[in-house]
């Protein structure tokens, strides 16, 4: 969330010139994890509100559709002034935290609108629609940082879609719960000393906000970031074509340069790019790989796993429900009974989930809660 908040200071004014391209420092991180268990919403307010003390900064709508989207990215024209020279963008941040309120993988719309969007081309990008006439969009720049469930994932992202371009420009962040129980966050951190922090990181992100202009990179993080893209390149060719790590593989150049130059902000070391930049880089985006895999071998489960595990999810999070109630409320409007009732099998053989009697009721609960 911190790489989000930072990118989405620093806007599509700072870039790295390619010659035919530009890479700029947006990102699309969607953060994957177990419902309550894992503080996505928490985290991503903590960043919204660090950028609200900015500004200018152009926050998305919480819901809409792809049409609405474009409409208020156009809106969001406004003129900068770099070394001089007037320079137009369209700049707009997301903070979801349900990504399912914006994003639906089957609407191929949305999906080619969010692919082109990524990549942050100069010039102006016309889109037209049969009911809302055409909008233009000068210079567009979209940073997006949301949260799911792997229940959601499961459920909503299409396995035709590994391997595709929107799954490449996405950093996908496994969740994970931490390992420090803090039942009162006052007894952890005094208000004033959360204050004295968050007016601190707002300082800082208020400089890296007047950034504006063309990074650069030294000689030697050049000839590094020369033989980094050698060996990307071979382990590319080894892959076949529609591997989660060859798709995660084409856009890493892309990656590793836009978090690159974030990495330089945060050091507050603009506009330069050292070779400990690319290093960290490199290891933060070692570090999701992983992550990758685990949350996209959920995708095109039969619907009794999938089933399954939105159960393991829906209990692990109020620790006791009543078999009934959990059926009414979850289940009963996509899932035949018998279904519902192999799925609850399924969980309890695997350990995650145990039945116990409770009066005249059957309940169900986190194994070993």
């Amino acid at each position: 969330i911190g790489v989000s908040t930072i990118a989405g200071a620093l806007r599509r004014k700072v870039w790295f010139d390619q010659i035919q391209f530009q890479w700029s420092p947006n990102f699309y991180i969607v953060i994957v994890g177990r419902a309550g268990a894992v503080k996505k919403s928490t985290s991503l307010d903590l960043g919204k509100k660090l950028l609200e003390e900015i500004e200018g900064i152009n926050f998305g709508p919480d819901m809409c559709t792809w049409q609405m989207l474009i409409q208020e990215i156009a809106r969001c024209k406004e003129t900068v002034e770099i070394k001089g020279t007037p320079f137009d963008m369209s700049c707009m941040t997301l903070n979801l935290s349900e990504l399912g309120t914006l994003m639906d993988f089957e609407d191929q719309n949305l999906v080619s609108s969010l692919t082109d969007l990524w990549d942050g081309r100069l010039g102006v990008v016309i889109k037209a629609t049969k009911t809302q006439g055409v909008d233009r969009i000068v210079n567009p720049w979209v940073n997006i940082s949301a949260a799911t469930t792997f229940a959601w994932m499961a459920a909503n992202f299409p396995k035709g879609l590994i391997g595709s371009g929107i799954a490449g420009r996405i950093l996908w962040i496994k969740g994970k719960i931490s390992d420090k129980d803090i039942a009162y966050l006052e007894d952890e951190i005094p208000a004033k000393a959360h204050v004295k922090k968050f007016s601190q990181l707002a300082d800082k992100l208020n400089i890296i906000a007047k950034y504006a202009g063309r990074y650069i990179i030294t000689n030697e993080a050049k000839e590094w970031g020369k033989q980094w893209y050698k060996k990307q390149k071979d382990l590319l060719r080894s892959l076949p074509e529609d591997s989660i790590e060859g798709d995660a593989l084409v856009r890493k150049p892309g990656h590793l340069h836009k978090l690159a130059m974030v990495i330089s902000a945060s050091r507050l070391n603009f506009p330069t790019i050292e070779l400990r930049d690319l290093i960290e880089a490199d290891e933060k985006l070692k570090s999701l790989e992983i992550d990758t895999v685990s949350i996209f071998n959920y995708i095109g489960q039969v619907p009794i796993t999938q089933a399954a595990m939105k159960i393991v999810e829906i209990v692990r999070q109020v620790k006791l429900i009543n078999k009934g109630e959990l059926y009414r409320k979850n289940f009963f409007r996509t899932t035949p009974v018998k279904e519902f009732e192999e799925a609850i099998k399924s969980a309890m053989q695997a350990g995650l989930i145990e039945e116990v009697s409770n009066g005249n009721f059957v309940t169900l609960k986190t194994k070993g809660i």
